[in-house]
């Protein structure tokens, strides 16, 4: 599905002052039990919530989260009993993404061109320019990361191996010694994952209010189609 946005103030002021604010995300969608902690305090979330660097998400059994970052450069989609940590950097005026994922899984959808993509997790690190990929981290730190189109680099986070893994490929790491690589179809992944990466945002039309540097109130209006 794709996301159009239309703002009632120039685009690069909007982005200037979020930036500002070290907002780097919003969420498009949440679903069931989704906790939102920043600084060690629990923060109320709900459509349309602007994440921070440094934001943590946990997802409880049966829910779900969708966010996409400021500068349209990655959608993320949060799957059930997962616990991912936002961040981000600024480099060139390119917005540069790096999140840990601790355990759960992740779809990654990331557009060419718009900063530098890498999830982490207890035992690697995926890093993309331009690819959708998912993320799963077992209960003892094991990954397994699936290329469904592009190109990623993954590597241990305990050694220096590191492949490149092309679209219909699976990686699995335990964070040293040899990254298993295995061909895998779309199809043979569970249904309880893929309702999630095929699932679009029900919100038709998101408003969202926010002050400026100058205290005026503007308004993000966020349409899908």
């Amino acid at each position: 599905m794709k996301k159009k946005i239309y703002i009632i103030v120039s685009l690069l002021i909007l982005i200037g002052v979020m930036s500002a604010q070290e907002t780097i995300a919003l969420i498009m969608k949440v679903q069931g039990s989704v906790n939102l902690e920043r600084e060690g305090v629990a923060v109320k979330l709900e459509n349309g919530s602007l994440l921070s660097a440094g934001d943590r998400l946990m997802t409880g059994k049966d829910s779900y989260a969708a966010l996409k970052f400021i500068d349209g450069g990655a959608i993320i989609k949060l799957f059930p009993e997962s616990d991912l940590v936002l961040n981000a950097s600024k480099e060139d005026n390119l917005l540069n993404k790096e999140s840990t994922l601790w355990k759960g899984g992740v779809f990654s959808k990331v557009e060419r061109k718009l900063g530098k993509y890498s999830i982490e997790t207890p035992t690697a690190i995926a890093s993309v320019k331009g690819t959708e990929f998912l993320t799963q981290v077992g209960e003892n730190g094991e990954t397994d990361i699936y290329a469904i189109k592009g190109i990623l680099e993954f590597k241990n986070r305990n050694d220096t191996n590191s492949i490149e893994l092309k679209n219909g490929n699976k990686a699995h790491s335990l964070g040293r010694g040899i990254i298993e690589v295995q061909e895998f179809s779309y199809s043979d992944l569970p249904q309880d994952i893929t309702q999630y990466i095929d699932e679009g945002s029900s919100t038709e039309k998101l408003e969202i209010d926010f002050i400026n540097k100058y205290k005026m109130k503007k308004k993000l209006i966020i349409e899908l189609e």
